[in-house]
């Protein structure tokens, strides 16, 4: 009979499971059902502001009963937008977006799901109570407690981000949604807003500004990029020159085409996609540009890109009501398909943009009904529309597609094979349980009538010239560039990210029509908006690949797998194995021991973004563990490896080691002739001594 058994991560001592405190060193014993981690979240607080008064007037059993029907409904709005109800306090409900599972757009959602509650409580309960809610949203860093041997896991979030969306709740607007700078500068883009007179209140050192949410955007704009400069199209010629020739057969031939253009996070799917639609305005045969975009939220309604394409189509947007929707619709038909139509179809196809003569329009439209009357219907209205103009249809985002939307755009696909319409599919890698979408693409690659453009990362003179064209900076060092260069990896979305983070340091600055830097650059920490992209990914780690993933980072951008597994406990070939068919992780054809194996992170942001997310307290476990293992089973060979345990003791808070092998490193590297080496050793045994 095995007895199982606690390690402890600072010593490695292996205690009883009952035990609480070491046994070898004393540190308190955490057990695995717990773990916590850093992130980045949106917090959002609705609260009933006119609930004293209503208990005052009102009966207390009902007034009660009301509350909760609609705390349930409001709860329910969280989870049909992707959130999660961390707790409901009394009459209020606190949400938090980002978790289990972080999306680049968590404080967008939040803000979306804040003015869907407003829309739900507005008359709620009919005939009952009239309730008011007041709303306030914050984004930032807190520290996530998730529960594993839970059924669903269940989540807490602690820290000052929680505090400031209940202040921002409870000094808000009653009947709006008030939110912080941080959600106003990465929402702007898709919502309008009124700044809101800046408050000192309890636990702020400084006034909260604050922002209210006025409506959505009738068209979203940008929300990557620099603002006030033009990012270049740089590096994607050739994908560029094969979009162009799929619009000229699609000309020529009168027939659809489909082009899928595939890459990772910010590698400029959507930028070159951008490019080729502004081309499009000069050809010889402009056509009708229409655009959907799937959405990652998992109560997302189906057929969302159709909703989108089909307002498009017929002039509208999101502030038209639903009855001039209809009327064009109808238009639009008689025009381009005759009155030969089975009017359930349009009725069906009505509901799915929200313009049903009933409520039940669009209700049974996910089913058989859908593809008898509707695909037929739809297939006639954008073969007419084609006839009159051709048509450019993108799909964005389709690694988050519906199964409903992938099957329709499957059938489209053949059912339009006559008809002038290039098809367009921006998407990502899909992941493993995304099958529906890799099925979709493997179909889609079959035909002779499909192209697939995988975008690749820059090269570093890509890069460069990128920078060049973004910024025309003077005295930026060569180092300087290098740095920028070497952080982004290729990706031009970070590249633009770090250059942003700059700006807003003052590191760059626009004087009289150029840029200068005022400083060298250090040091680049990861921008939260990249950090996001690369979390979401990162998200979908099993739990026992994110173990090792962490474990590694604490290591380094560079590190070995037998350091991994005994700080782990056990064999990580597997992980690692899948880490690297993920793109995560790369094994290194060399290693610095020369008995292991090396593995080095696929970004040095992505390595930042895992290690950020670690709690202090684990990070300078893991270090000092780290350099006692390098100290004990490299000691007849030690010298080589000096300044990596230094490093390592450093991190670890153990300044007294630090200084003494970094002194030791110094020396070594002075035997050595290597200066620079030297010298930074020495700095830093000063530092630490």
């Amino acid at each position: 009979m095995t007895l199982e058994t606690l390690t402890c991560r600072l010593c490695g001592f292996k205690n009883a499971a009952e035990v609480r405190f070491c046994g070898g060193c004393g540190a308190p014993l955490t057990t695995t059902d717990t773990v916590e981690e850093r992130r980045r979240v949106a917090v959002l607080f609705a609260d009933i502001c006119n609930f004293t008064r209503l208990v005052a007037d009102g009966d207390a059993e009902e007034v009660k009963a009301a509350v909760e029907e609609l705390l349930a409904e409001l709860g329910r709005q969280v989870t049909l937008g992707g959130g999660f109800v961390e707790q409901f306090i009394g009459d209020a409900v606190m949400a938090v977006f980002g978790v289990p599972r972080v999306s680049e757009n968590n404080a967008e959602r939040a803000v979306d799901v804040a003015l869907r509650m407003l829309e739900r409580t507005r008359g709620f309960g009919g005939d009952g109570p009239a309730f008011q809610i007041r709303v306030g949203v914050h984004y930032g860093e807190v520290i996530l407690t998730r529960r594993t041997r839970t059924p669903r896991g269940a989540y807490q979030v602690f820290g000052h981000v929680v505090n400031v969306a209940s202040r921002l709740e409870e000094t808000g607007v009653p009947g709006a949604v008030v939110v912080s700078r941080d959600v106003h500068r990465r929402t702007s883009h898709v919502f309008d807003y009124q700044p809101l007179e800046a408050l000192m209140v309890k636990g702020l050192s400084e006034p909260l500004e604050r922002f209210q949410v006025l409506r959505r955007k009738p068209v979203r704009g940008k929300g990557r990029g620099i603002p006030g400069l033009n990012a270049p199209l740089v590096g994607r010629e050739k994908e560029l020159t094969v979009l162009e020739a799929a619009y000229d057969e699609v000309l020529r031939q009168r027939r659809v085409r489909a082009v899928v253009v595939h890459g990772v996070a910010g590698i400029g799917k959507t930028r070159l996609v951008e490019e080729f639609a502004l081309g499009l305005t000069e050809s010889v045969q402009p056509p009708r540009y229409l655009a959907g975009r799937c959405l990652v939220y998992a109560a997302a309604p189906a057929y969302h890109p159709l909703n989108d394409i089909l307002t498009r189509l017929v002039g509208a947007d999101d502030e038209t009501p639903p009855l001039e929707i209809r009327r064009r619709l109808e238009e639009l038909i008689a025009d381009l398909v005759g009155g030969d139509v089975d009017p359930a179809a349009v009725e069906q196809l009505a509901g799915l943009i929200g313009a049903a003569a009933d409520e039940n329009g669009g209700g049974s439209t996910a089913g058989e009904l859908l593809r008898a009357r509707v695909r037929h219907l739809l297939e006639r209205l954008l073969t007419g529309a084609s006839r009159v103009r051709p048509l450019v249809i993108l799909i964005e985002d389709l690694q988050w597609a519906d199964d409903a939307t992938l099957g329709l755009l499957l059938h489209l696909l053949g059912g339009l094979e006559e008809a002038p319409v290039l098809f367009l599919f921006n998407t990502r890698p899909p992941e493993p349980h995304q099958h529906r979408v890799t099925e979709f693409l493997e179909r889609l690659d079959e035909p002779d009538n499909s192209r697939l453009l995988h975008l690749r990362e820059l090269t570093p003179q890509q890069s460069r010239r990128l920078i060049a064209e973004l910024l025309a900076v003077e005295r930026l060092s060569e180092r300087s560039r290098r740095l920028i260069i070497e952080r982004a990896a290729g990706n031009p979305f970070f590249v633009e990210e770090l250059i942003k983070v700059l700006i807003d340091r003052g590191v760059l600055v626009n004087r009289e029509d150029h840029w200068e830097a005022t400083r060298e650059i250090e040091e680049l920490d990861i921008p939260d908006t990249v950090e996001d992209v690369l979390r979401a990914r990162l998200d979908r780690l099993s739990d026992e690949e994110r173990r090792v993933i962490q474990t590694a980072s604490v290591v380094g951008e560079v590190f070995w797998r037998r350091i991994v597994s005994w700080l782990l406990d056990g064999e990580v070939a597997g992980e690692l194995s899948r880490l690297e068919h993920r793109d995560l992780i790369r094994r290194q054809l060399d290693s610095l021991f020369s008995d292991d194996l090396e593995y080095i992170f696929k970004h040095s942001l992505l390595r930042d973004t895992v290690y950020n997310g670690l709690l202090k307290r684990i990070r300078r476990e893991l270090h000092l563990r780290i350099a006692r293992w390098v100290e004990e089973h490299y000691a007849e060979r030690l010298e080589g490896y000096l300044s990596l345990v230094a490093h390592h003791y450093e991190n670890g808070g153990d300044t007294e080691r630090a200084a003494r092998f970094y002194l030791r490193a110094g020396v070594h590297a002075a035997r050595l002739y290597a200066a620079d080496e030297a010298a930074h050793c020495f700095a830093r045994a000063a530092a630490n001594g």
